[in-house]
């Protein structure tokens, strides 16, 4: 990614990614972040607040972060956008480790209450004038480490005996959008996770369809 060289005042020479900066610059003139502010975590907060941890996360997903442990040698140098956020520099792995270890079920309920009103305010779909193609698909991410809760063994094409997960997603390919995503051990039948799934999406839908109205 092409970055950028600032020098400053006090004679300090920073790069930052012109990517990330305008990336950042853009959410923040739409209020993308607005709605992670009431998300609600109880830990102690000393450095970071839950919401900093928050966009942490996103920034490194911005920047193409694969895991957490991407995060100290991707963000570290990015003062900029770390700024942009109203933080110093960007917390480390271990923070952000703690921060996802903390969530439960209530956080994630959270989360997807948070990733529905985002769709519902900046969705290019739902101002379509077209029919909506959505595509109902599934597949193995691979998660080989004891680390990794509820990895289990499942079928991974070309990769026998490896544990992991099952991704299911309902997908808007014209627009690039999600509307649904989940993530379940690898061992889960299809055919019963899909049901359930189904009937979950159906809901989301006709949700959406009636704030459109």
């Amino acid at each position: 990614m092409n970055r950028i060289t600032i020098s400053k005042s006090d004679f300090k020479v920073e790069t930052t990614s012109t990517w990330l900066a305008s990336v950042l610059q853009f959410a923040l003139d739409i209020d993308f972040f607005a709605p992670f502010l009431a998300f609600k975590l109880k830990m102690k907060e000393v450095h970071y607040t839950v919401y900093q941890k928050l966009t942490t996360i996103l920034a490194s997903i911005i920047m193409g972060c694969e895991s957490t442990k991407d995060i100290n040698e991707v963000l570290g140098p990015e003062i900029l956008a770390a700024n942009m956020l109203g933080m110093e520099r960007f917390p480390d792995q271990s923070q952000i480790n703690l921060l996802l270890n903390r969530m439960n079920k209530d956080n994630v309920d959270q989360l997807k209450s948070i990733h529905h009103q985002l769709f519902m305010n900046y969705s290019t779909t739902l101002s379509s004038p077209n029919d909506i193609v959505v595509d109902i698909d599934q597949s193995g991410l691979v998660a080989n480490s004891k680390t990794y809760e509820f990895a289990s063994k499942g079928y991974f094409p070309h990769k026998r005996g490896k544990t992991g997960y099952q991704v299911s997603a309902a997908f808007v390919g014209k627009y690039s959008e999600v509307l649904e995503f989940y993530l379940d051990p690898a061992i889960h039948i299809v055919r019963i996770v899909w049901k359930t799934y189904y009937h979950l999406l159906l809901q989301s839908l006709d949700s959406i369809l009636m704030r459109v109205k």
